[in-house]
């Protein structure tokens, strides 16, 4: 049988990682698209690794954010439209 402080501790458990998931999920806009918040340290190579698997589509993700005007300088707070696959064109 459980004791009240053993079951105290998984619930708690629960609960913290039920936050940092929720933490984690990049929000959606109401088309349904994706945007991640800039923190400190944040780069549109690891944002383009991150939701895209592939960090040499970061240009991609500049070109639909038309607000940023210089890639190598965002801010946190900043919000990032990221776009999905089927934005994104072909390699030529």
């Amino acid at each position: 049988m459980r004791t009240f402080p053993s079951v105290m501790c998984t619930v708690i458990c629960i609960l913290t990682a039920s936050v940092l998931l929720c933490l984690s999920t990049p929000a959606l806009t109401d088309t349904g698209d994706r945007v991640h918040v800039v923190v400190k340290g944040d780069t549109l190579w690891d944002i383009s690794t991150q939701y895209l698997y592939d960090p040499f589509l970061w240009p991609q993700v500049w070109n639909v954010n038309r607000g940023i005007e210089n890639p190598h300088l965002i801010y946190p707070g900043q919000e990032i439209l990221i776009p999905s696959m089927a934005m994104i064109p072909p390699p030529k």
